[in-house]
């Protein structure tokens, strides 16, 4: 049974909930400032590491600036999308959910055994956990609101719920 209505574009733009406000607005902004947060934190790792080790490996250099990078052009890109009111975004945002503990994790691993760190390290282990309960939080926050979300349907999906006072008020049938 599908509980959604498609409206014509114009009849979802005229909708009351249509727009990129309210928690949209805050998932948007927060979602460029963490990765921008997570690249300074990366740069000053920097010093630590110079400290522990004399100098910087070039392994260093891509555990350090590599997913802070990728994380940050891929939160600019759904940035975009979102704010251009691309149903892309979607897909984007949760692919982002999905591979972003993944490159996380990857690098982390890669970036130890090319140090030589113990894989039994209590450190790396409470890293790796760390990881995965911070995207996991981020997940479960987000993951709901993106697909249940009566903004988000209706701005980037043209969609409303077949329930919607909207809908009734209006007379649409949808599709």
């Amino acid at each position: 049974m599908n509980n959604w209505v498609t409206l014509p574009h114009e009849k979802a733009t005229a909708h009351p909930a249509y727009g990129i406000k309210g928690t949209a607005s805050f998932l948007r902004s927060i979602s460029l400032v963490l990765p921008v947060i997570g690249f300074f934190m990366a740069i000053s790792a920097l010093p630590t590491l110079i400290t522990a080790r004399g100098s910087l490996a070039p392994v260093d250099y891509f555990m350090v600036f590599f997913p802070s990078i990728i994380f940050l052009l891929w939160s600019g890109l759904n940035d975009r999308l979102l704010g251009k009111h691309n149903p892309a975004f979607i897909r984007s945002f949760l692919a982002f959910l999905a591979i972003g503990p993944i490159i996380s994790i990857a690098v982390m691993l890669i970036w130890s055994i090319n140090t030589g760190a113990s894989g039994n390290d209590d450190a790396m282990s409470i890293g790796l956990l760390s990881i995965i309960f911070a995207w996991g939080i981020w997940a479960a926050i987000w993951v709901p609101y993106i697909l249940l979300s009566k903004r988000i349907n209706v701005t980037l999906l043209c969609r409303v719920r077949l329930n919607d006072p909207f809908l009734h008020a209006n007379g649409e049938q949808g599709s």
